[in-house]
């Protein structure tokens, strides 16, 4: 999994892929804009699996009053998806959450 987050002042650029076994299998791209309060924020993308079409999708979420962790709820895969994040020592720790299913990743920043 590759991420990459640009952007200034309220608005920001993010990307997703994810490769398996060296073919890229699902790719995100999405605008977040934070609202005036700095702590809400809402989401406009699209999601593309490799043999899937393009699918729009917006989501709302928040960001608590230490700046450090963030939770969102997004449609995917057409049922409801929320994702937490956490800032670590290590990276960024992820954990996302359906209906059918649950997982944790712990993304790495890059060295460069």
């Amino acid at each position: 999994m590759q991420t990459t987050l640009e952007g200034e002042g309220r608005s920001f650029r993010h990307t997703t892929r994810v490769r398996v076994w060296g073919l890229e299998s699902f790719t995100t791209e999405e605008r977040i804009e934070l609202a005036d309060d700095g702590r809400s924020l809402r989401m406009t993308g699209v999601q593309t699996p490799r043999f899937g079409r393009p699918e729009r999708y917006e989501a709302s979420g928040s960001i608590d009053e230490t700046a450090t962790r963030a939770t969102y709820e997004i449609t995917w895969l057409g049922c409801s998806l929320v994702q937490r994040t956490r800032i670590v020592p290590e990276g960024l720790e992820l954990t996302q959450d359906t209906a059918w299913s649950h997982a944790e990743v712990l993304l790495r920043r890059a060295v460069e």
